[in-house]
């Protein structure tokens, strides 16, 4: 394992991987498809358990493609093989666990973390307002509702930035030549593919509701915050209603 650069998960669904993350301490990069850490609901609700774990794929010749990126920029190889071993450290080590069981026996609530959810921010807000006041407020988690900011990879759940350590969740997936949303995919060959499914427009309180209330349970979020770009009555009385639960 000292002599791997790549550690490629082929797998289309893992439990908890104790490989994946030997290989992470070694410093190896890790690549895994798009949907092997997902938990989707009647393919209209997707959420991806560890959005930070590692670089994604969506189909083989974009595997071969991340590879040789990585090969072609000794720079890049150092900083993912870095952020492999210091996502183990942070999530795994010995001190990281000790706090986990702590938090058990004295009952601390497990639920720490916090999530923005962001609407069109476009023609008000520019990209570096919204970053400075993600990091003001201590936001993981920002939710892009209806638009798509920092989307990264069209062919993934989520972005995450190990810059500022936000994850960015896409809220609906695809977007078709009327301007209309969507939040459905299939599953081909193993692989993700996005397609018309739910309409995120024609969407109800309650399934709103139950995708928020996913969102808590996978991310440990105690709090759901809306930004003033926020105009959506529907979501805001989702984002109540899950609030006054957690």
């Amino acid at each position: 394992m000292n002599e791997t650069a790549f550690f490629v998960f082929t797998s289309n669904s893992e439990t908890f991987s104790y490989c994946l993350n030997d290989a992470k301490a070694m410093g190896a990069i890790t690549f895994f498809p798009v949907h092997m850490y997902t938990t989707n609901i009647r393919n209209e609700f997707v959420v991806e358990s560890y959005p930070e774990s590692g670089i994604k794929y969506s189909s083989i010749n974009d595997l071969i493609d991340k590879m040789k990126a990585l090969l072609n920029d000794k720079e890049a190889m150092e900083l993912e093989s870095n952020l492999s071993r210091a996502y183990v450290e942070e999530k795994f080590s010995v001190e990281a666990i000790a706090e986990n069981w702590k938090e058990i026996f004295v009952s601390q609530r497990k639920n720490k973390e916090k999530i923005l959810i962001v609407g069109d921010i476009s023609t008000t807000f520019t990209k570096e307002d919204l970053d400075r006041y993600i990091k003001q407020n201590g936001y993981k988690f920002v939710l892009c509702y209806m638009n798509k900011y920092t989307w990264g990879n069209d062919d993934t759940f989520t972005s995450y930035d190990p810059e500022t350590g936000v994850v960015y969740i896409k809220y609906f997936l695809i977007e078709d030549e009327e301007n209309e949303l969507f939040r459905g995919f299939l599953n081909e060959g193993g692989f993700i593919k996005f397609s018309k499914g739910l309409s995120v427009k024609g969407e109800s309180e309650d399934e709103t509701y139950r995708y928020l209330k996913l969102l808590s349970r996978i991310y440990k979020i105690r709090i759901f915050d809306t930004h003033e770009s926020i105009d959506s009555k529907l979501l805001q009385s989702s984002v109540d209603r899950v609030n006054r639960e957690l």
